[in-house]
């Protein structure tokens, strides 16, 4: 801090040592009061002060106590006098610095040279007193006031003073943009004065300044100013007829659901107000102080309660309930009367509790005192945590209670904490005393409890005392106890806790675990099944309090009841000792049952829970049920089947032992065991059936078989398989190829080769249309035959393709089964070829060198047969010729074939083909087409030789046939390269004087023909009389010619429109 007499002052907080105290000259004045600042200017470690007194603003390393650099301000204005805030606009680390005195605004950069300077004094008629002063500098504020993303600076001043040259200032507000140092915003209210620093705050997104008024007894006591578009709104706070406030301290309190502004009043009052509602929340007038208030109400959580709490300086520290404005505690200031004060608060100590720091002035005593006041939580709070609604202490061994003293620390900690333990109706049973300070503890009277030893354990909820809590085992109560907890605080508070139905005490044993019953270290199962007299392990039981599964009592509380079937034996362990005994299997087969049980030594009963395990004997070997095949069936095939079904009423067949050897001879001595393995063994209803397979000889072979249940008791068995190879088959299955019918006439012989003969009633098929698994029901067939041989007719109603699969079986007279061989195939293939002409279509014209037509032939089924017929039939000629046809060399496609003639042809072909499948499905495809014929031309006028006088019109025209109908292009050449025209008929009367050549040309798009001839184009004959360049004379004579020529030209046009009418009666493709 700085002080009146321009020293700067560093004291460490709570020890009050000094650290730093630099003079730097006297500052003692009106409002001369210095300014500090502490930040980071250098980008190093360590911290740098900003000083502002009467000969500048400097800069002092706090760790080498060295003035750094001095700056002033412009035009030798002083830095002083004023407000100063360090910024960090680019986020380097690297502080800045801005500043602004009565009447300018600086911004300096971190070594002090002077970036903006700008002049505060923009209104028209500002108040001339005391150096220009405009008003009392106050807080800056710099943040992003109107959300363009650029951080401005809100200026404002206050008047402060009731001295009237002063009382008329102190009403401006300025806005500078930080970055250019531009001023943004300005403004006076002339009629009102502002009495206290600026308090940002947001509301619903935006951002609005609060300035209390000098409202004097009348009128309001703040303005709000709305940042969005710098409107303003003058709001009666107090709003009381009987007096009004003049605030000078606005601050907030944090609210999830509203904006709550806190104001304070040099006459130590504190109000709550609401902006969302803009009403009042409460009012705390504080009581009566030694001096005005002269530092800001302070927000926050003093006593560690979550809660926010307001701190009211005003001698005594008012501490008021942030949501309720109720005073909870007065923290006292001792000493005399003081002048003036100033206060802020932290955790200066560490030890989680806040420190109020006062500057304090006593003024007759001219000294000015600094003094820290300790802070304690507002209420304590004693707590017994449980899982559940009450604790459970067991009997004879440690139990741990924990206390806890929430908000408690060990600096807190009370020297005395006292303990009663009761019972209804108010039995006490135990009164005890702990001496956290050194860790003993005491007891005033006996008791069936004891508190063997406590812990002290320091966290963020508070103390715990950890007790550890013994009941005695004569502790009989079995209903709930109570526990109170009582102490005095270090500021002297009484508190007591009483904790109704905290706990029972539980003294009863349960015996739990699964029973383990083990033979020769095998584990048994219940119900499992032994030898008679073999001996037994009982192990896997536990002796716990009741209600638990883990918390054993002492050895010596209990003994083990166990019976083995036939006698009880008691049992003790010792400490440590395994829970485990031995015992021995009944000499009779049969069930028994063996069961544990305890019994509490100190209680005279048995306890709770009871083991039990089941097992039997068995002395009894399997037997068989039954077995395959009987001695009686015989067989047409070497490899069957064989089983037997073996059970066992007592421990089960067991499945690895079973074995069998084959003998063809009882009395062979040289026999083959082979094991059954598992997959040869199923479990059914009967018993176990053990089955597996063998390619016998023909005749008589005997299978031996001998098995053991799964204790080793013995069984066995015989029988015989007999093999008779010569039954009956099946041959000459018929149709063996592609059929061209789905209804098909099956059949299949049926003979035996020397047996007993073929039994017809036992024929019978079955069929798919699918595939092998689709297999229909066995079907009885229709059978032709004698007692020899026999055959099987089927009239087949199959699919189309290769997927009808049908199959037979029966038996001979002696009942020989046989089932067929081979799983037969009926081919169906119902569907013709498929055959298609490529790149030709009926009635199209060809070029007359077309000696080849391709042909696409399929067949998705049996596929094409060899079988082809096929025609060429020149249809001008009415005659077929000769031609060739095959696949094409080289192809990809097989499909693919070519019809080839070698010999010209009329202009119009038939082609035929018919090809058959494997099945002698027949298709049939053919084609008409037309070879391409060249116009003819007939006839073309003027004929050769022919003259006409020069100017007179020639009437051109050709006639043609075009044989296959096509279009056509003409055009008519004169002497070579003149275009005459390009119609069949035109007029021309422009042909120049001399002997001409005149082509006409025919052409369809394949071919063209060309007719010419001469023609002379000759002069007028010469009349007489004047010259004939002379072109005004005309005669009698002249006018007879013209006249006559004339006459001769209609008449020509008569004959030539008669000769062209009739020509297209000829041909109609004639354009006229």
């Amino acid at each position: 801090f700085g002080t009146n007499n321009g020293s700067l002052i560093v004291l460490d907080m709570p020890s009050g040592i000094e650290l730093v105290n630099m003079s730097f000259g006297s500052l003692w004045g009106w409002g001369q009061e210095p300014t500090v600042a502490v930040g980071n200017t250098d980008n190093d470690p360590g911290r740098e002060i900003l000083f502002s007194t009467k000969g500048g603003l400097y800069c002092i390393d706090y760790e080498t106590k060295r003035v750094q650099w001095n700056s002033v301000g412009a035009d030798g204005s002083q830095l002083t006098l004023g407000t100063m805030v360090l910024v960090d606009p680019d986020g380097d680390g690297v502080d800045d610095i801005v500043f602004r005195n009565h009447k300018r605004y600086y911004r300096l950069d971190n070594e002090g040279k002077i970036v903006h300077n700008v002049s505060l004094e923009v209104f028209e008629d500002p108040p001339h007193w005391v150096d220009d002063y405009l008003g009392w500098p106050c807080r800056l504020i710099v943040d992003d006031l109107d959300g363009d993303g650029d951080t401005e600076v809100f200026i404002s001043d206050c008047g402060s003073s009731m001295i009237p040259e002063i009382y008329k200032v102190g009403h401006h507000v300025w806005i500078i943009n930080l970055e250019t140092g531009v001023m943004e915003y300005s403004k006076e209210w002339n009629n009102t004065i502002f009495w206290s620093d600026p308090m940002l705050f947001s509301h619903n997104g935006s951002k609005y300044v609060a300035i209390g008024l000098a409202s004097y007894g009348e009128g309001n006591d703040t303005i709000i100013i709305d940042l969005d578009d710098m409107s303003y709104e003058m709001v009666d706070v107090y709003n009381r007829e009987d007096t009004s406030l003049t605030f000078r301290w606005i601050s907030q309190i944090p609210s999830d659901n509203d904006t709550i502004l806190l104001f304070g009043s040099y006459n130590c009052y504190a109000i709550a107000w609401s902006f969302q509602d803009r009403k009042l929340i409460w009012v705390s007038p504080g009581g009566t102080g030694r001096a005005n208030v002269e530092s800001p109400l302070f927000v926050c959580d003093i006593d560690n309660d979550e809660k926010y709490e307001v701190l009211l300086p005003v001698g005594p520290v008012h501490v008021l309930d942030g949501r309720t404005g109720e005073l909870e505690k007065r923290l006292m200031i001792n000493g005399p009367n003081y002048h003036g004060e100033r206060t802020t608060i932290g955790d200066f100590d560490g030890d989680g509790f806040m420190e109020i720091c006062q500057g304090l002035h006593f003024w007759q005593q001219e000294t000015y005192n600094i003094i820290i006041i300790d802070t304690d939580v507002i209420v304590y709070a004693i707590e017994v945590p449980s899982d559940g609604d009450s604790m459970i202490l067991y009997a004879s061994i440690d139990n741990e209670v924990p206390i806890l003293l929430r908000n408690m620390t060990e600096e807190r900690l009370p020297s005395n904490i006292e303990l009663f333990m009761s019972n209804d109706p108010c039995n006490t049973f135990g009164e005890f005393q702990l001496f956290p300070g050194n860790g003993s503890h005491g007891t005033t009277m006996d008791s069936l409890i004891i508190i063997s030893t406590y812990t002290i354990e320091n966290t963020d909820e508070g103390t715990f005392l950890n007790l550890t809590v013994i009941p005695d085992w004569n502790f009989s109560h079995e209903g709930m106890n109570d526990l109170s907890v009582g102490f005095t605080s270090a500021m002297g508070t009484p508190y007591l806790t009483i904790f109704k139905d905290l706990f029972v005490v539980e003294r009863d044993l349960e015996l739990i675990g699964d029973i383990i019953i083990s033979h020769l270290e095998e584990v048994l199962q219940d119900g499992d099944w032994l030898l008679p007299s073999e001996p037994l392990h009982v192990s896997g039981l536990d002796v716990v309090y009741e209600g638990t599964e883990s918390l054993h009592p002492h050895r010596d509380a209990f003994t083990l009841d166990v019976f083995d079937g036939s006698v009880w034996a008691n049992l003790s362990f010792t400490e440590g000792e395994p829970l485990e005994m031995d015992l021995r299997s009944p000499d009779v087969d049969g069930g028994f049952e063996i069961v544990v049980r305890i019994y509490q030594v100190p209680l005279g009963e048995h306890g709770l829970g009871r083991a039990n395990f089941t097992l039997k004997v068995d002395g009894t070997g399997p037997h068989v049920v039954d077995f395959f095949p009987r001695d009686s069936t015989w067989f047409c095939e070497p490899r069957i089947p064989f089983a037997i079904l073996i059970n066992d009423e007592g421990s089960g067949v067991d499945p690895l032992s079973i074995e069998y050897c084959m003998v063809r001879d009882l009395n062979a001595t040289d026999r083959l065991w082979q094991h059954v393995t598992p997959d040869e063994t199923t479990e059914v209803e009967l018993g176990l059936r053990a089955q597996s397979e063998y390619s016998f000889s023909e005749g008589s072979t005997y299978i031996l078989w001998r098995f053991t249940d799964h204790l080793g008791n013995k069984g066995s068995i015989d029988h015989v398989v007999n093999i008779d190879l010569q039954g009956i088959y099946f041959h000459d299955f018929s149709p063996l190829g592609w059929v061209a019918t789905r209804a098909v006439d099956v059949t299949v012989s049926v003979s035996d080769r020397g047996g007993s003969g073929v039994n017809p009633m036992s024929l019978e098929y079955s069929y798919s249309h699918t595939d092998l698994f689709s297999f229909s029901e066995w079907h009885t067939a229709g059978v032709l035959g004698d007692d020899d041989r026999f055959k099987i007719y089927k009239k087949y109603l199959g699919v189309e393709g290769s997927s009808n699969l049908i199959r037979f079986r029966g038996r001979d007279n002696a009942g020989n089964e046989a089932i067929s061989s081979s799983i037969y195939t009926v081919y169906i293939d119902t569907l013709p070829p498929e055959i298609s002409f490529v790149d030709i279509v009926n009635g199209s014209i060809q070029d007359p060198s077309l000696k080849q037509v391709l042909i696409n032939v399929t067949d998705e089924s049996s596929g094409l047969s060899e079988i082809v017929m096929g025609s060429i039939l020149d249809v001008e000629a009415n005659e077929e010729i000769g031609f060739t046809l095959g696949s094409i060399k080289g192809s990809d496609s097989p499909s693919l074939f070519e019809f080839i003639w070698n010999r010209d042809t009329g202009p119009e072909l038939n082609i035929m083909v018919k090809w058959w499948d494997n099945a002698n499905n027949i298709a049939e495809a053919s084609i008409h087409f037309f070879l391409d014929q060249p116009p003819v031309i007939i006839d073309v006028s003027p004929v050769n030789g022919s003259s006409f006088i020069n100017g007179t019109a020639v009437n051109f025209s050709v006639d043609f046939n075009e044989p296959n109908g096509e279009e056509v292009s003409i055009v008519w050449l004169l002497d070579g390269s003149v275009v005459l025209s390009t119609e069949a008929i035109f007029t021309n009367s422009s042909i120049p004087l001399g002997e001409h050549h005149v082509l006409v040309r025919v052409e369809d798009g394949r071919f063209e023909v060309v007719e010419s001839f001469e023609i002379s184009i000759i002069a007028g004959p010469d009349v007489g009389g004047p010259p004939p360049d002379d072109p005004g004379y005309v005669t009698d004579d002249n006018v007879d010619f013209i006249g006559w020529l004339i006459v001769l030209l209609i008449i020509s046009g008569l004959i030539i429109t008669v000769i062209v009418l009739l020509r297209r009666k000829k041909n109609p493709r004639i354009d006229p």
